[in-house]
């Protein structure tokens, strides 16, 4: 079952993705850690997705908001 995220979130330390993430409109998610989109997930971002520090993507991203990467944040797509 699909994880909705519905109210601004920061991501770090020890999070294991296991299902689709999905992030709602109007809210936004900041990555402060290092993290893996496992292959076989989907990350749909309808919100606002700040990387300040690593996300990798093995799977799908579907992205209708706004992503940004900031300073020596970044953003691999392998999927």
């Amino acid at each position: 079952s699909n994880s909705v995220i519905t109210e601004d979130t920061i991501w770090s330390g020890d999070i294991v993705i296991t299902s689709d993430v999905e992030v709602a409109e109007g809210v936004v998610l900041t990555i402060n850690d290092e993290f893996t989109i496992p292959e076989g997930i989907v990350l749909t971002n309808s919100g606002t997705l700040i990387i300040n520090d690593s996300l990798i993507i093995e799977g799908q991203v579907v992205n209708t908001g706004t992503l940004t990467v900031l300073g020596s944040g970044s953003l691999v797509i392998r999927g």
